[in-house]
């Protein structure tokens, strides 16, 4: 009898331990304060790659220390493989250089992997809706008179 109520009571204690959701958490109250150290907050998953459809031509004229300025054509494939056509405006011998790759996201930064010869260059967008902003050698955003020249804008 004895080893029959201590199964019953193991085969219970199985049954409410099942029905209990571990997913779900209960935020205890104690009095009029709630105690959310429990309570986990949720994650922001957003980011330029999932959120943003970056897919597409952006231009826009950057500036140049000896020259008028330097006419930037970006194309961002589907495909993750992109074209960069960079003109340097101004100069007696006009000068346009046609560089290719592979671009990747990574939170809200674009980095382009450039193919060859080019491969040590390091160039790095910070994505927005529409928009690209040409970030410093550091990765950071160039900030001063000129910001505002280093955006690209979504044709």
């Amino acid at each position: 009898m004895n080893r029959t109520l201590v199964l019953s009571a193991f085969v219970a204690f199985i049954g409410i331990a099942a029905c209990n959701d571990p997913g779900k958490e209960e935020s205890k109250t104690t009095g009029n304060a709630a105690d959310t150290s429990a309570v986990s907050q949720p994650v922001d998953m957003h980011n330029a790659a999932n959120s943003l459809d970056l897919a597409g031509e952006y231009e826009g004229t950057l500036p140049c220390a000896d020259c008028e300025g330097i006419k930037t054509t970006l194309n961002l494939n589907k495909d993750s493989l992109f074209t960069l056509k960079e003109e340097y405006l101004g100069k007696k011998n006009a000068m346009a250089f046609n560089s290719k790759g592979k671009w990747v996201v990574h939170e809200n930064t674009i980095t382009l992997q450039f193919d060859k010869e080019l491969q040590d260059r390091r160039v790095q967008y910070k994505a927005g809706e529409g928009k690209l902003w040409l970030l410093d050698q550091e990765g950071k955003e160039i900030t001063g008179a000129l910001a505002d020249k280093y955006i690209m804008t979504k044709k």
